[in-house]
């Protein structure tokens, strides 16, 4: 992580670990997804979603975050891409300071912001997809 006194804002770009035993990969601009485009193609819906460690899916193949599951679920009959833009301990402030930069280099048509440590635990994947519903 970057050392940031509210937390950070985006992650080492590059770097490779184990993160709650799952083998992580964050890309070039600092976000754990696979590398993007500055633009999405012609007929392609980006969105981008900033959160915290569950939204970045810390312990999780990137597959399986949220992020990634809302992408397949959106995608059927349409071109869709979901951009993981989850920092693990960042908060409001370092999400909002993050926007910008994020903004600039994706161009995502669509930005969610989901609560940061208020939302209720969610145990089971039809939960999730209900409370992201809400969400949009």
């Amino acid at each position: 992580f970057y050392d940031d006194p509210n937390g950070p804002e985006y992650l080492t770009p590059n770097w490779e670990g184990y993160v709650s035993e799952e083998w992580t990969k964050i890309n070039a601009d600092g976000f754990r997804d696979v590398s993007h485009t500055p633009h999405a193609a012609p007929g392609v819906f980006r969105f981008a979603v900033v959160g915290d460690s569950y939204t970045m899916g810390d312990g999780v193949r990137l597959e399986d975050t949220y992020v990634k599951q809302l992408e397949t679920m959106l995608s059927r009959g349409r071109r869709v891409e979901g951009l993981n833009c989850g920092v693990t301990s960042s908060n409001t402030l370092n999400q909002a300071a993050a926007l910008p930069k994020m903004l600039q280099h994706y161009s995502p048509a669509l930005v969610i912001t989901p609560p940061v440590r208020s939302r209720p635990r969610m145990t089971s994947f039809s939960s999730r997809i209900r409370a992201i519903r809400k969400m949009l």
